[in-house]
């Protein structure tokens, strides 16, 4: 009697198991790759995946690599890819409580960020290889 009572039990474990991964499928994808900028990595960076519906996602450039988690990671779809290049002016800019920033201005151009029409289908589960080449 405790046996059946020990399998029954398992069995409404598996099966809410399998529901939970079925409702994740379509959520949120893992998605990574490089981003090189005149022939060169991007040493440093941001990169957005807006997908056509569904949550977007940012990561971060770091010598020419991203990635991005199935956490946080884009939804499926045909999701435009912005980059942008905050770079170093070498002035500071003050905060308004006092505190030193360094300045930063876009170095890419406008057709790679705010004006992108680069896109990248998003498939669920794992995009590797996801290389973007600038010029």
């Amino acid at each position: 009697m405790s046996f059946l009572k020990v399998t029954w039990s398992s069995v409404v474990i598996l099966a809410i198991g399998s529901l939970a991964g079925c409702t994740q499928e379509g959520g949120r994808a893992e998605i990574s790759g490089h981003v090189q900028w005149q022939g060169q990595p991007l040493e440093d960076g941001n990169i957005v995946f807006i997908p056509p519906s569904g949550p977007a996602a940012q990561g971060v450039i770091q010598g020419g690599e991203y990635f991005i988690s199935s956490q946080i990671g884009p939804a499926p779809g045909n999701c435009l890819v912005q980059i942008s290049f905050p770079k170093p002016t070498g002035k500071m800019h003050i905060l308004s409580d006092g505190t030193k920033v360094p300045e930063r201005q876009e170095a890419l151009p406008l057709k790679y960020n705010r004006e992108s029409t680069m896109r990248y289908q998003v498939v669920s589960g794992e995009n590797s290889g996801v290389d973007f080449v600038l010029e």
